[in-house]
């Protein structure tokens, strides 16, 4: 049987792509692992002051309908080990108990304060709005932006992004880790919500080279 050359060379390309595309592959996922055990390494490091001057931050918190995930996700903003914090909730406009758990927390905790996005209002965009106001009624100069459906995992989480900060860089980005979910419905709910963020993210950090063409953005992950 003999093969015509056209169509062995189409052949011969047809297993250079695959080869291609598989070496492409295999490179993002030794990239992907570097970069995972890189990060797990800068998490286990132990946390050193050294005379460091910690930035006083304010934790916005932007919540719609979730007073739920506030129950578990405010506790532990409340109890992490740094010297001087808030924590800001933006109430978008909610009609669940969401009130009632920041007021039964504020009992016991000072550094805890809310705003709100007036319910009525026509808002195109309501977690631009809320974030807005979050920033207008945070007192200090550094703003951590956390939704209540994500909780640190330890008391040193704000720590660890504060160390990254000083007078070169403009914003710090940090990543979640998601639970396992079985259901593929959620997951691909959350892939969304993965995808909505970083977009977002993308659009800020470009914002931020406009308006500051010095900036420089640290990255942890």
């Amino acid at each position: 049987m003999t093969i015509d050359p056209s169509t062995l060379y189409i052949y011969y390309g047809i297993a250079a792509g695959m080869a291609v595309i598989l070496s492409a592959l295999f490179a993002v996922l030794i990239y992907r692992r570097h970069k995972l055990k890189k990060l797990k390494e800068d998490q286990s490091l132990p946390l050193e002051d050294n005379g460091k001057e910690w930035p006083r931050l304010s934790i916005v918190v932007i919540s719609q309908e979730h007073a739920v995930a506030l129950e578990e996700c405010l506790p532990t903003l409340l109890r992490q080990d740094y010297p001087n914090y808030e924590v800001v909730v933006v109430d978008a406009a909610s009609t669940d108990d969401t009130d009632d758990v920041i007021k039964r927390l504020q009992k016991e905790h000072d550094n805890l304060r809310r705003t709100f996005v007036p319910a009525g209002g026509k808002v195109q965009d309501m977690n631009a709005m809320a974030l807005m106001l979050g920033m207008r009624c945070a007192r200090a100069e550094w703003c951590l932006v956390i939704f209540p459906d994500c909780s640190p995992e330890t008391d040193e989480w704000l720590r660890r992004m504060a160390r990254h900060i000083n007078e070169d860089i403009d914003l710090v980005i940090g990543t979640a880790t998601q639970k396992k979910l079985k259901n593929l419905c959620l997951r691909k709910q959350v892939l969304a919500q993965y995808h909505y963020s970083i977009t977002q993210m993308e659009r800020h950090a470009k914002n931020v080279r406009e308006w500051s063409p010095q900036a420089r953005i640290y990255q942890r992950d």
